[in-house]
Parts: structure tokens; C-alpha cells; sequence
């Protein structure tokens, strides 16, 4: 973790899993940035060791990687219904460097008081 942020390549021979307790994950690609918004719920029990997001990635010679998030976890009884939103916003690189084209996606979320990224 670096600047608030935290990077994972995808390893060819092994999957990876990670967890964390953020309300967004951003996926940055070559040319394009997927963002991923989930906000987190206060005093929310989660799951995975209190993870609200996650990042698997799969070995070759299926090369993909999984952003997936989580709702805290609640009793249904029959009929009960749950619902939760997430937002997906394509965005275009703008920089070579892909820690600058994150670090301006951070800071232009926390400029909007949403829920940070990363790791705390």
C-alpha cells in the first residue's frame, strides 16, 4: 500500500484474493478506468473478516480478475426482501502513469465526501 493506495497484478500462475473495508475499488486498465461504488454500511457486520470489497484474480489460462462487493450480513425470513446498488463508472486514462490516474479518481472522490478507497 502506497498513498492510500493499494495495487495487485495478477500472478499467470496462482489465483489471489484479497479483502478489504472500502466502499469503492478502481480498476485501471490501459486505456480505460473502471470504478466500482459500493458505499460501506456503518456498524455493518461483514462478512470475509469484516471485508466489503474484494479482488480475486485467476491464473492463466483464464487471465481475469474479479471486483466484487459485499453487503453486511443480515437475517431474511421468507418474503423479506434486500436490496443494495452498485454504481460502475467508466472513465479514460489520462496520464502514463497508472498511480497518477488513480490518485486523481481518489482525490476527486474525497473532494465529493464519498467514501474513501483503500485500506484503514
Amino acid at each position: 500500500m502506497r498513498d492510500g493506495l493499494l495495487s495487485l497484478r495478477r500472478h499467470p500462475g496462482r489465483g489471489e484474493k484479497i479483502g478489504n473495508d472500502a466502499g469503492a475499488l478502481l480498476w485501471v486498465g490501459e486505456n480505460q478506468m473502471l470504478l466500482v461504488e459500493c458505499p460501506r454500511t456503518p456498524d455493518g457486520e461483514y462478512p470475509d473478516g469484516g471485508a466489503s470489497a474484494e479482488v480475486w484474480t485467476h491464473p492463466d489460462p483464464l487471465p481475469y480478475i474479479e471486483l466484487e462487493t459485499l453487503g453486511p450480513l443480515q437475517t431474511l425470513d421468507v418474503g423479506d426482501r434486500l436490496e443494495r446498488t452498485n454504481t460502475y463508472t467508466l472513465l479514460r486514462r489520462s496520464h502514463a502513469d497508472p498511480r497518477a490516474d488513480a490518485q486523481r479518481i481518489l482525490s476527486r472522490r474525497s473532494q465529493s465526501h464519498r467514501s474513501p478507497f483503500g485500506v484503514h
